[in-house]
């Protein structure tokens, strides 16, 4: 009599997100990091693109999750003009394929913005939240 596993999966899956990557606000000359990982099966291929084209530079660094199930695209040192942008995270299989984006904004070293008001630099294994008063 033949036994089964109940762990093993035998079906197609088209990919769905598990993390999207967030909006985020950085500071030039920082640093900024999005995640994305999806599931699937075939397990999904994860790629990264800016206005259309796959990121390459070599301050665009993707690090590729252990497990192969997602990545992060990391930026460094971000720059005002040339980084602002919409990133796209694309997952795709034999299945399918999905697309998800996030918006990365880049203040001046020396912005100001309104007194007391938070803003959320950088995602990753852990958020940096920094309280940014007027000068």
């Amino acid at each position: 009599m033949a036994k089964f596993s109940p762990c093993v999966r035998n079906f197609s899956g088209k990919p769905t997100f598990m993390k999207a990557p967030e909006d985020q606000i950085g500071i030039s000359g920082g640093v900024a990091s999005f995640v994305c990982q999806a599931t699937g099966e075939p397990k999904p291929r994860i790629t990264w693109m800016k206005k259309g084209k796959k990121v390459s530079s070599q301050r665009f660094e993707v690090i590729e999750f252990d497990d192969g199930s997602g990545s992060v695209l990391r930026i460094q040192p971000l720059r005002v003009h040339r980084d602002e942008a919409i990133y796209e995270c694309t997952a795709t299989n034999s299945v399918g394929e999905i697309n998800t984006s996030a918006k990365l904004t880049v203040l001046e070293d020396n912005a100001t913005v309104g007194p007391s008001e938070e803003k959320v630099l950088g995602e990753g294994t852990e958020m940096i939240n920094i309280l940014m008063k007027n000068a």
